[in-house]
């Protein structure tokens, strides 16, 4: 009797022992894959900052008195590299555009005074937003994750 309770204790034992072994190498695998990953994302990413860039000097010699800043940003979710551009022209005037590079589609813009927020006339997918706080709100997700 002890013999055979000795017996299932270790083949018990053995068999934990055999599956934690697997889990390890299913691990080692997923983080092979996972590396993978994250060199495809990286390349994407690089591609979309490069896409953004070239879109942007274009962008700029259309206005050229005018100010810019720009950041680009990929999103994994919609699939789709984006850029946000804000431009100051003279007389204190501000312009903020959402615009997807690839298909040069503007999402949406916002006009208005710089300081003066609450003022601005804002757009998003061609339809009017109050204020630029909710045009914010609808952007957000566009260039985070």
């Amino acid at each position: 009797m002890k013999k055979i309770l000795f017996l299932t204790i270790l083949i018990v034992f053995l068999l934990i022992l055999l599956s934690g072994c697997n889990n390890q190498k299913s691990t080692k695998e997923q983080s092979s894959i996972s590396q993978e990953d994250l060199n495809k994302e990286y390349e994407i990413r690089e591609k979309c900052g490069k896409q953004s860039e070239e879109w942007f000097k274009s962008y700029q010699q259309k206005y050229p008195g005018d100010k810019f800043t720009y950041k680009n940003h990929y999103s994994d979710k919609l699939n789709k590299c984006f850029i946000y551009i804000t431009s100051f022209q003279s007389g204190g005037y501000q312009t903020i555009r959402l615009v997807d590079v690839n298909e040069n589609k503007e999402y949406g813009s916002c006009l208005g005074n710089v300081g003066d927020e609450d003022n601005f006339l804002c757009k998003f997918l061609d339809k009017d937003v109050k204020d630029k706080k909710e045009w914010d709100s609808f952007i957000k997700p566009y260039l985070e994750e």
